[in-house]
C-alpha cells in the first residue's frame, strides 16, 4: 500500500523545510545578507529582503509555521492562487481578491489600504478550498 501525502496549501512549509543560520548586516542603507550574492539571491524586484529557506518538501504540512518564502513570494508576484498554484481567477470585472471581514462599527467609504487575504482561483475560495479541482497541485 502507498501512502498518500496529506493535502496542504502551495504556501504552507513541510516539516523537511527550514530556513538555514544566515548572518545579517545592519548599516544606515538597511537590513542585508552578508554574503552579498545570497543578498541579491533573495531580493525581489521591489528590493524587499525574503528569508531563505532550504530543504525538501517532505514529512507533513507545518501549519503552524511562517509561510514558506519563496513559495509565498511566487504566489505574489506571479498572481497565483496561494492554494493550488494556479493561475488567480480573472473575469471581465477583474481578479478575484479575498478581503478581510470589515467591523460593522467602522464605515466603509471606499477600499484604499484594504489588505487582501490572498490572490485565489475560484476552486479555491472558502467554499471550494477542499474540493479545489487542481488539488494534486497544493503538493507537488
Amino acid at each position: 500500500m502507498t501512502a498518500t501525502r496529506p493535502l496542504a496549501p502551495y504556501v504552507i512549509p513541510w516539516t523537511g523545510e527550514f530556513t538555514p543560520p544566515t548572518r545579517i548586516v545592519i548599516s544606515p542603507a538597511g537590513v542585508s545578507y552578508a554574503d552579498a550574492t545570497q543578498d541579491a539571491a533573495h531580493r525581489d524586484l521591489d528590493g524587499v529582503l525574503w528569508e531563505p529557506c532550504v530543504g525538501t518538501r517532505t514529512g507533513r504540512p507545518a501549519y503552524a509555521e511562517e509561510l514558506h518564502p519563496q513559495r509565498q513570494r511566487d504566489a505574489m508576484e506571479n498572481f497565483r492562487c496561494a492554494v493550488c498554484r494556479h493561475p488567480a481567477d480573472r473575469t471581465p470585472e477583474g481578479m478575484l481578491w479575498l478581503l478581510p471581514l470589515l467591523d460593522d462599527e467602522i464605515p466603509v467609504t471606499g477600499w484604499e489600504g484594504v489588505q487582501t487575504v490572498s490572490r485565489p482561483c475560484a476552486r479555491s475560495t472558502p467554499t471550494g478550498l477542499l474540493s479545489c479541482a487542481h488539488g494534486s497541485a497544493m503538493v507537488t
